[in-house]
């Protein structure tokens, strides 16, 4: 019942795009900024892992992701920024009672960001990336996708800032636009809506409502996640594509270490999934949906 509720809309949604995920948080808002002359840096590291869930043709999958991210921005002078990320992934995925589209594969990506006060109320963001994402076996040439993020906010006082972009791709024999939303708002002195830039299962442009204690942080949201990749020469689709396509619905908690480490602590439901495989011309060969799965994620991050 609910994936037939939300899969037709998913495809359509705008708030999160697995693709590109270091480019489009540099290029949404909440970025820290960093006194002039002098660099700011986040790194992150972390785990998700989705339960099993089965697939409607028969058989079941599970999926663990591993992920490091690093990121570095520096204010150029009063109206400029840049800055550049670095991140690495490893997805485990286990199949049972059916024969595996694919097993494990490797992301590496990396992004430059540029950012430019416009004027008192609004700021441009310009972010080009470049991702490859293949299957243990493949070329991670064969993996390859580039990427360009551009997106202006403007702020309305000092409690909201909105914004308006779109997100390019191509790659992997298709190309991928995305209009999104960018916002922060801060609705009272506990309660604020904006997107998720925390790294964990939501990625950094979708939806949350968060409430701020003294000890730990509470969020509710969610986003549409899709991910591509190439596949092995020597696998059952020779020189493939798989997709990976889902809703994590979520509640996360954020516990403050130090002045410098917090921990994120993530609970939910991927809803409206499926998996996709395609030919090496980028034609449908099978799409499965899959039903909802339970999902829990930990990550740890640090700002220097």
């Amino acid at each position: 019942m609910i994936d037939s509720i939300v899969r037709p809309y998913a495809r359509r949604l705008t708030l999160a795009v697995g693709l590109g995920y270091l480019g489009l948080a540099q290029a949404l808002p909440a970025q820290p900024a960093a006194a002039s002359g002098g660099w700011s840096q986040r790194v992150a590291a972390g785990v998700i892992h989705q339960a099993e869930a089965d697939l409607e043709n028969g058989g079941s999958f599970d999926v663990t992701r591993f992920f490091a991210s690093a990121d570095f921005s520096r204010a150029t002078d009063a109206e400029t920024m840049i800055g550049f990320g670095f991140g690495a992934g490893f997805d485990a995925y286990g199949f049972s009672e059916v024969a595996s589209p694919w097993q494990d594969l490797t992301r590496f990506e990396a992004s430059f960001s540029y950012t430019r006060k416009l004027s008192s109320d609004w700021t441009l963001r310009l972010a080009p990336s470049v991702q490859s994402y293949f299957e243990d076996g493949a070329s991670a040439s064969d993996g390859l996708v580039a990427g360009l993020v551009a997106a202006a906010t403007h702020t309305f006082s000092p409690d909201l800032r909105l914004g308006l972009g779109a997100a390019a791709f191509t790659g992997l024999e298709e190309t991928r636009v995305f209009p999104f939303i960018a916002i922060q708002w801060q609705i009272s002195e506990t309660w604020s809506l904006q997107n998720p830039f925390r790294p964990g299962p939501a990625g950094p442009a979708g939806l949350e409502l968060v409430r701020t204690g003294e000890t730990w942080d509470l969020a509710f949201g969610g986003a549409y996640r899709s991910f591509r990749f190439a596949l092995r020469d020597d696998g059952p689709l020779s020189d493939g594509i798989g997709e990976y396509n889902g809703v994590p619905l979520f509640a996360r908690a954020t516990r403050k270490l130090n002045d410098t480490w917090e921990l994120d602590l993530y609970a939910g439901l991927v809803v409206g999934g499926s998996l996709e495989l395609e030919d090496s011309q980028g034609g449908d060969v099978a799409d499965v949906d899959f039903d909802p799965a339970p999902l829990v994620a930990v990550t740890l991050s640090g700002r220097f």
